[in-house]
This record gives C-alpha cells, sequence and structure tokens, in this order.
C-alpha cells in the first residue's frame, strides 16, 4: 500500500501548463502500465518470502497475488481516469479563455452585417 500511495501521489500531481497538459494523458498510460509491473513484482516478492514463513500464505499464494493484482490494476486505472480528467479540464478551461474573444468577435461582425445589409439594400 505504501508503493501504491507513493504512485499516487507522483501520478495525481496537476499539470502545470498547456503541453503537459495536452501529453499527460499519453504519459500516464505508460506511466501506469510501469506501475503495475513494478509493485505486482514487490508483492510477488514479499509473497514468495511469506510463503517460506507461513503455510497458509503459500497455500494461497495464487490466488492472494490474483486479488493484489486486481486491486492495484483496477487502482491505477482509476488513478489514472482522475489525473486525465484533471487535466482534460485544464484544457476545457484555457479553450473557454479563447473561445470568449471569438464569440464577441462574431457577435460584432453579425450586428455590422445586419446593419449593413439594411443599410446599403435597394
Amino acid at each position: 500500500m505504501t508503493q501504491v500511495a507513493e504512485f499516487d501521489r507522483q501520478v495525481l500531481k496537476p499539470p502545470k501548463d498547456v503541453l503537459e497538459s495536452i501529453v499527460l494523458p499519453i504519459r500516464l498510460h505508460f506511466k501506469t502500465r510501469s506501475g503495475y509491473r513494478r509493485i505486482t513484482a514487490f508483492v510477488s516478492e514479499q509473497l514468495d518470502e511469506q510463503s517460506v514463513v507461513s503455510p497458509v500464505v503459500a497455500k494461497h499464494r495464487k490466488r492472494l497475488e490474483a486479488a493484489v493484482g486486481a486491486f492495484v490494476k483496477e487502482h491505477l486505472r482509476r488513478v489514472r481516469r482522475v489525473a486525465a480528467f484533471a487535466a482534460y479540464e485544464r484544457l476545457f478551461s484555457l479553450w473557454h479563455t479563447i473561445h470568449k474573444p471569438f464569440f464577441y468577435l462574431l457577435l460584432i461582425t453579425a450586428i455590422v452585417h445586419v446593419v449593413a445589409v439594411h443599410t446599403y439594400s435597394i
């Protein structure tokens, strides 16, 4: 759980700029895949060590490893979705900032067009 929490802290840092927001979902895909491999390898090592000490762990090792693998996979998928949402939210807020001046420009152009058509019509 410590490694999962550390991974969460690294991944859930908000993007600093626009370029990082654009690249973040792709980077997260590769980062979560490598994180999954690293964490499951660590769990496998720990289960190997505990299997020597505990016959119960040795008996249920495969089930424990599968359960931990499924948990880590689902958790990392959800962390990736949350981090990607933060990136998309930042991009959308920037889109809104750029979109407003274009809206006002279009509105002014439409008003000028209507006035010009009615002024110079025959």
